[in-house]
């Protein structure tokens, strides 16, 4: 088209051409041209040109040509004017703009249909009815009114539409004449005599229609009036034929949803039905959780029917997905759900209402139970925690195979050593066996245990190495060492210390029937004779391990041996039956000097006996056995006859060691008890009273240089035994009435020149001294004699005493 009007001709051709172009931009343009003027046509063509306009739904120009109002009513040969055209083509804007127009919205074709009675867009529907002069309840030739056609023609959104805007379905009006009787014009039939009602019932729609109806009247929603009344089938009618939105639904009563699936003929609703509907439901806002009134949730209810695709529904639409969903589904064989539940974020662990794991009675813990190895794969790779030792034991009780493969293959923390320990500790040969054929390591360890050192049960060690065990198998220690090291009472109380020995005796034999090293140490360098003394076990296995060729003198690696280990721990009785096999006594080792002290001295079997405060009676003997059997007193404490004599010796200890090397000493004190720093054994046994000691050190000469003090008559150390009231003053009174033989002076002169120490005895036999006088200052020929044995007050007197020792 030309772009001005003097270019152009505008005649009726040109608008013919305009409008059969259909062309939006052209119909713009012609307006333009013609400056919205509609004198350049003639009649006949502007009210061709407004039904055209009508049809092709132009609004602008439609407008254009309406805008006088002179051709507003303009109707073609069917009798329909403008508005009844485009409202029967859907043109809403055109619809609305006739309406502001003017046009008459009760205007009749020639079948006597109105605008509302040929409209079947709801939007275009909705406009009609908001205006005021429309009349609902007008009917056609055939005596059908708009509630009529829309009933049957099937159109219920048009019903819902125009029964909310007061449409009539009954068979009347209710105008009444002044007689009461309804007039013919009132009757509300079609010319077959039927009202709304009656078509409805003919069509199926009777229910929906009458439930329409009466939620207008009661101003009530027709899906809650539905749910309310438990009318399932209009129901779910106004939900199949879109008759409701979401702004409609907000208030529909919170169990709906539950109200639907609770309905009896849910399965084959479910089963024949389009799923759509539960879907349109829950896009229109219904809750999809648990309503107040209900013990089950919508989706614990689908999920109790096995319905996939409802699940998936409601989970997409907001429904809360809870562990117990996932328990349920396993519990009811729904596997194929747990996928979908996970999905949509259904806790995979379980927890108490503390906010605790727990593993019992998880998911997970159900699907291993069943054997259900995929779905307990899936929890895991989604995070689900495993009690590694609880599942195993609960596939190893149920005899699930199945799952112990799966759980041993697949899931490093189970296949671990262990897990095969803890069973072990269960003394369950069948439980072992099922772990050892899902392929756990018979030897493999945890904490330094191997299964086999974690048990005390013979008939699991038995099995253990007739699957293949190492007997020899070395961690920190051995198989063979740590059996000896149990605490047995402790491990099973219901053993006596009798029951304890025969069954460590038996496993013992076990472990060396099947090629135990006796000589194969543990970290400490301990074999198991020395650990068998160390643990305390008594003689019996000490001599079973003895018997069988276990070597006596074995050192760790502090040089312990098992004499000393026995010596130290007061098991004498093992160590005297060491002695018997050959025990080495003077065999050295390195320990603490003592309390707070961190340097090693050298000792023997011997000093450690003695290094007390105040030796026993049993520790005596102990020492005696000891000196008997050729031990050396070298490296014995220097004060052990002072402490003998606290202690209440009968003398013959005494007597043996100063034979064996113990020579007089002085010991150096602070005490006011004794006028003298220096205490020789003389000094010693005077101050307790121990006057056959103080006899048989002067007899015998085992004097010190403090001695000759005491042995002159001297009035200070007199004096001092008289205010102890001492037993010996007299006896010190008279040996010291006579002035000392030079030849004892001269012999405690040479003895405290040749010392006290250990160097003494090669010191005496390098000298040119006689060897009578050799022998007696070696004490070497001393006759033994028992004195008498007395404790109590001696004891804490040396206690006290003792203490303030430098």
């Amino acid at each position: 088209m030309a772009e001005t009007k003097d270019q152009v001709q505008l005649d009726d051709s040109i608008l013919f051409k305009t409008i059969a172009s259909g062309c939006s931009s052209e119909v713009l343009k012609l307006l333009r041209l013609c400056e919205q003027q509609t004198t350049h046509f003639s009649t006949h063509a502007l009210k061709w040109a407004v039904f055209e306009a009508c049809n092709e739904g132009h609004a602008e120009f439609l407008q254009f040509l309406l805008e006088d109002g002179s051709r507003l009513e303009l109707r073609d040969d069917n009798g329909n004017t403008p508005l009844l055209i485009c409202s029967a083509k859907g043109f809403l804007r055109i619809v609305g703009k006739l309406l502001r127009l003017g046009a008459d919205v009760n205007a009749k074709n020639n079948n006597g249909d109105t605008a509302l009675m040929l409209a079947t867009s709801s939007k275009v529907i909705q406009c009609l009815i908001e205006d005021s002069r429309i009349h609902l309840d007008e009917r056609n030739s055939t005596g059908y009114t708009a509630l009529m056609s829309a009933i049957e023609t099937s159109h219920l959104k048009k019903v819902k539409l125009l029964i909310n805007a007061g449409a009539n379905p009954n068979q009347t009006s209710e105008k009444h004449s002044q007689s009461g009787l309804i007039s013919l014009d009132d009757a509300l039939v079609n010319n077959s005599n039927e009202c709304a009602f009656d078509v409805a019932k003919r069509k199926g729609f009777s229910k929906l229609l009458e439930l329409l109806y009466r939620a207008k009247l009661e101003n009530v929603h027709p899906l809650k009036l539905a749910a309310v009344e438990n009318d399932f089938e209009t129901f779910m009618a106004l939900l199949q034929h879109n008759l409701c939105d979401r702004e409609e639904t907000q208030n529909i009563r919170p169990d709906i949803l539950c109200f639907i699936f609770r309905k009896r003929n849910l399965r084959s609703f479910f089963l024949y039905s389009n799923n759509r509907l539960i879907e349109k439901l829950c896009r229109l806002g219904v809750n999809v959780n648990k309503c107040q009134c209900c013990t089950m949730s919508p989706l614990e209810f689908i999920l109790d029917n096995g319905y996939y695709k409802l699940t998936e529904i409601l989970c997409a639409h907001g429904a809360n997905v809870t562990h117990n969903d996932l328990l349920y589904a396993l519990r009811t064989n729904r596997i194929q759900m747990i996928p979908l539940l996970i999905k949509h974020g259904a806790p995979v662990n379980r927890y108490d209402q503390r906010g605790r794991w727990i593993y019992d009675g998880s998911a997970l813990d159900i699907a291993l139970e069943k054997s259900l190895i995929s779905t307990a794969s899936l929890l895991l790779d989604h995070g689900a925690a495993l009690d590694p030792f609880w599942a195993v034991l609960k596939a190893l009780r149920s005899k699930n195979s199945m799952t112990v493969n799966f759980l041993m293959k697949e899931c490093v923390e189970v296949n671990k050593p262990e897990t095969l320990i803890r069973v072990v500790k269960l003394e369950d040969i069948q439980l072992i066996q099922l772990l050892l054929d899902a392929g756990v390591d018979i030897d493999g360890v945890h904490d330094n245990k191997t299964p086999l050192m974690s048990t005390i049960h013979i008939k699991i060690i038995n099995f253990l190495l007739s699957k293949g065990a190492n007997v020899n198998f070395k961690t920190n220690t051995t198989p063979l060492i740590n059996a000896i090291s149990w605490d047995y009472l402790a491990a099973d109380q219901r053993l006596n210390p009798k029951e304890m020995e025969e069954q460590l005796l038996l496993s013992i034999e076990t472990f060396l029937k099947y090629g135990a090293n006796l000589e194969d140490t543990d970290v400490n360098g301990f074999t198991p004779l020395t650990a068998s003394v160390q643990s305390s076990l008594g003689v019996a296995v000490l001599k079973y391990l003895l018997e069988k060729g276990a070597d006596v003198n074995r050192r760790n690696k502090n040089g312990l041996t098992a004499l000393h280990i026995a010596v130290m721990t007061k098991q004498f009785d093992c160590a005297e039956t060491l002695l018997k096999y050959g025990a080495d006594v003077n065999l050295n080792c390195y320990l603490t000097a003592g309390s707070g002290q961190d340097d090693m001295r050298e000792k023997s079997a011997l000093s450690i006996v003695l290094d007390q405060w105040l030796p026993s009676e049993y520790v005596q003997q102990m020492a005696s056995i000891l000196i008997d059997q050729g031990a050396s007193t070298e490296l014995v404490r220097r004060d052990i006859i002072h402490r003998l004599i606290a202690a209440g010796n009968d003398g013959v200890l005494i007597q043996k060691l100063m034979k064996s090397g113990i020579y007089p000493k002085d010991i150096i004190v602070k005490n006011s008890l004794w006028l003298e720093t220096s205490v020789s054994p003389l000094a010693f046994s005077l101050i307790l009273h121990r006057l056959d000691f103080a006899q048989y050190f002067i007899e015998n000469w085992y004097l010190t240089g403090s001695d000759v003090k005491i042995l002159s008559r001297n009035k200070h150390v007199l004096r001092c035994l008289k205010l102890r009231k001492s037993k010996a003053l007299p006896y010190l009174k008279q040996v010291s009435r006579q002035p000392m033989k030079l030849e004892l002076l001269c012999f405690i002169k040479v003895s405290s020149a040749l010392g006290s120490d250990q160097g003494r005895r090669q010191r005496v036999h390098h000298s040119e001294l006689p060897v009578v006088l050799q022998n007696q200052l070696l004490f070497s020929n001393l006759k033994h004699r028992v004195h008498g044995i007395r404790r109590s007050v001696t004891s804490k007197f040396y206690y006290r005493w003792f203490l303030q020792t430098i």
